[in-house]
């Protein structure tokens, strides 16, 4: 597949093939940023009852209630977080994330876009901006979120993927290929991404 390829060719399966690679797409809100070493709610709560002007103790606290999937606890540690370090990137990430998994899309836009003003260089949040935006059927928008993305993070797999689905539901078939080469540059063996390439090239048929 030559990565000069117009976008001439329409085929028949593209809506089977965004329904094979969006299912990945869907599940890159989830991920967070920063990791901790232990995910003990009753020592996050002992440290943050010792250190409450602090807003690292209330992150670390926020990280351990959503690990145990007490979401609206780690929202009010996050929120907390955020009151006392406004420019927080990793709280506001954190919190459109939240708000993502949530439904909650105009709150999540927010906060992705506030992490974003805190940290212009923090890729995940363009990425999940752009997913949010595809979502709401603007994919205009989530190209140029996705492609700031990559701007960033040019390697990243999870957006050249993401990219390669707005492509696809635009109809630049041409460019959702050579998105999905990038796929297979950082990551060859990604099957997803081989079994639309072969339906694209009208290899393969998608069950």
């Amino acid at each position: 597949m030559s990565p000069g390829c117009k976008n001439t060719v329409v085929p028949k399966t593209s809506e089977a093939i965004i329904a094979l690679l969006v299912v990945l797409a869907l599940a890159l809100v989830s991920v967070e940023r920063n990791q901790l070493l232990s995910s003990d709610i009753t020592a996050w709560d002992d440290t943050v009852s010792k250190s409450r002007g602090k807003a690292r103790p209330h992150f670390n606290f926020a990280v351990a209630l959503s690990a145990s999937d007490m979401s609206d606890e780690a929202i009010a540690s996050y929120l907390e977080a955020v009151r006392l370090r406004p420019l927080y990137p990793e709280a506001l990430y954190n919190l459109g994330v939240l708000y993502d998994r949530a439904a909650k899309r105009e709150l999540a836009k927010d906060y992705y876009k506030k992490a974003i003003a805190a940290d212009p260089g923090f890729g995940a949040a363009y990425n999940n901006l752009g997913y949010l935006y595809f979502k709401e059927g603007l994919v205009d928008e989530a190209i140029t979120e996705y492609r700031r993305a990559l701007l960033i993070m040019p390697l990243s797999a999870d957006v050249h993927m993401n990219l390669a689905v707005a492509y696809l539901d635009k109809g630049l078939y041409g460019n959702a290929i050579r998105e999905l080469e990038k796929v297979l540059e950082s990551n060859p063996g990604d099957e997803k991404a081989i079994r639309a390439l072969e339906s694209l090239s009208g290899g393969a048929t998608l069950p």
